[in-house]
């Protein structure tokens, strides 16, 4: 009998992890991956060097409209696309860039998203502000590790214990805080898009323990459980979930310099704790 066979998700890692990286694209230390957008943060990368997904080899075609860009930010080598992928057939398609990563040298990500604070949770969020996530609920009814038991990548049945750096975490809350940032930590419930809550399932996830939900970002956190990927969520909180469209861009971009002003921080301190697990291994 012949061996296993090479699972759909390891082999276009293996292939696109072998252009990269041999083709001299700079591996990361820090995965950057922001539902926000990247336009405030990509003019700060120094030594840029900036591939369209389309062009990787064995991307899947939900990435082929995004880029992905190599770089420093300050003393880190990062890695930064923008969360913008299209539908696709493949479960893992969503969560492509968390194992490419991984498999490429990085140790921590950092994903930044719009999300909306909860009015019935204990405590309240602020309506508009910053939440740092540490722990989530997973409710979209999917996940991207759908028949991955033959892949190598990862476990079978992931702890998802270490997805949130509760050390990154508490130290950019200190450093938010003492910038005056409206900063503050809690629980995500990650719900499927692209509709709006109900204000029956708003109550419903703060009774289960949520403080605000997102949109599509529980599959990201059961690939980085897969691929052993830890990471520091920074959730822009846009206001009610009544919000008028108009009222949450309004919230957004008066955000906007405050994550400016975050995502760089939690770079550094995300990168030297990975230096730190480094040193601890050897």
């Amino acid at each position: 009998m012949g061996g296993q066979q090479t699972h759909e998700l390891d082999a276009s890692i293996r292939e696109a992890q072998s252009q990269l990286l041999d083709g001299g694209f700079g591996a990361p230390e820090v995965l950057l991956l922001l539902a926000t957008g990247a336009s405030d943060i990509e003019p700060l990368l120094e030594n840029t060097q900036k591939l369209s997904f389309g062009e990787i080899q064995g991307a899947p075609k939900a990435w082929s409209a995004t880029s992905l860009s190599s770089g420093k930010l300050g003393e880190t080598r990062v890695w930064l696309c923008e969360d913008t992928p299209q539908n696709d057939p493949a479960p893992w398609a969503r969560s492509w860039p968390i194992w490419l990563a991984r498999q490429c040298g990085a140790g921590r990500a950092l994903l930044s998203i719009g999300a909306s604070p909860l009015p019935a949770a204990a405590p309240a969020c602020q309506p508009e502000g910053f939440l740092l996530v540490e722990d989530h609920l997973m409710l979209e009814g999917s996940t991207p590790l759908l028949s991955l038991s033959s892949s190598n990548l990862g476990p079978l049945f992931p702890d998802q214990g270490g997805v949130h750096d509760k050390a990154a975490r508490d130290e950019l809350l200190t450093r938010a805080k003492a910038s005056g940032l409206p900063c503050e930590k809690g629980v995500m419930a990650c719900i499927p898009g692209p509709a709006l809550e109900t204000p029956a399932e708003q109550r419903y996830h703060a009774l289960a323990g949520a403080h605000a939900s997102a949109q599509n970002l529980g599959s990201l956190y059961h690939a980085m459980a897969h691929s052993g990927l830890s990471s520091l969520t920074i959730a822009a909180l846009l206001g009610k979930g009544d919000a008028a469209m108009e009222d949450l861009i309004a919230s957004a971009q008066r955000l906007a310099p405050g994550l400016a002003e975050l995502i760089p921080t939690a770079v550094e301190i995300l990168a030297h704790n990975g230096r730190q697990d480094a040193k601890e291994q050897l």
